[in-house]
């Protein structure tokens, strides 16, 4: 007996569901978009959100749009992304101990010989003599929690920056910070980045330009290290970042 009708019906009549239920979803959806664009537009007019924020949050990748809700669920402090409008978070790196025989005067110097041949491009003003001034000095058993930042778009500058740490309550390493960091953390930096330790103005080295100059270094694509000597004035783009550190108890 040949049942190829039956068989033919069920499979009609399946797809027939399969395409209701698409319908319906897309439906649905529309809907919903509609009164989100009623609710947004009733924020915009009332002065409860700005463009920038609505900006802010679709120049987002996908995966920080779910980190920022897994962070914020209450299961831990919301980190990952911080709700600012110039800056948010790349990576945690959890927590540096300055090391037993740390000495602040000569840590760049023994830093060089020990890893000189780490990095590809090394520049020879990363100094104990330029750079020994720096806004805190630590000590050994010291641990900090580091942090690295960048851009949420467009360019920051430098006082956009430290405003930003300021508000971190963010204490400032220079030139020594970023030695450890590279130390002890440089395995979970994000290749394609450049890496800035900030600190106040007075504590930066003025080069023969006459200009101050902040300590990075850069991690690329390939996963090649380079030391050298930003300039204070230079507008941060997306690839550029920036630690904080702060005491742990």
């Amino acid at each position: 007996m040949n049942d190829t009708g039956p068989k033919t019906a069920a499979m009609s009549n399946s797809l027939q569901i399969a395409q209701s239920n698409k319908l319906k979803f897309h439906l649905e959806t529309a809907d919903k978009l509609a009164g989100l664009q009623i609710v947004q537009l009733n924020k915009l007019r009332e002065g409860e959100m700005t463009l920038e924020q609505i900006e802010w949050f679709i120049d987002l990748t996908p995966e920080q749009r779910e980190k920022l809700i897994d962070d914020n669920t209450g299961t831990g402090p919301p980190v990952s992304i911080v709700l600012t409008r110039r800056f948010m978070l790349l990576v945690d790196l959890g927590i540096i101990t300055v090391p037993e025989g740390y000495v602040h005067a000569t840590k760049l110097a023994s830093f060089k010989e020990v890893n000189l041949n780490e990095f590809s491009g090394y520049n020879d003003d990363f100094t104990d003599a330029n750079f020994g001034n720096t806004t805190t000095q630590l000590v050994v058993g010291r641990k900090l929690q580091v942090r690295a930042w960048v851009n949420v778009s467009g360019k920051s500058t430098y006082e956009e920056r430290m405003e930003f740490l300021a508000s971190q309550d963010s204490i400032y390493t220079g030139a020594q910070g970023l030695s450890l960091v590279f130390e002890q953390k440089r395995g979970q930096l994000k290749r394609g980045f450049w890496y800035a330790s900030l600190d106040n103005e007075e504590a930066l080295w003025k080069g023969i330009c006459k200009r101050r100059r902040v300590p990075e270094m850069c991690l690329s694509d390939d996963g090649r290290f380079t030391l050298t000597l930003g300039n204070i004035c230079d507008p941060y783009r997306k690839d550029r970042a920036f630690f904080s550190f702060h005491d742990v108890p």
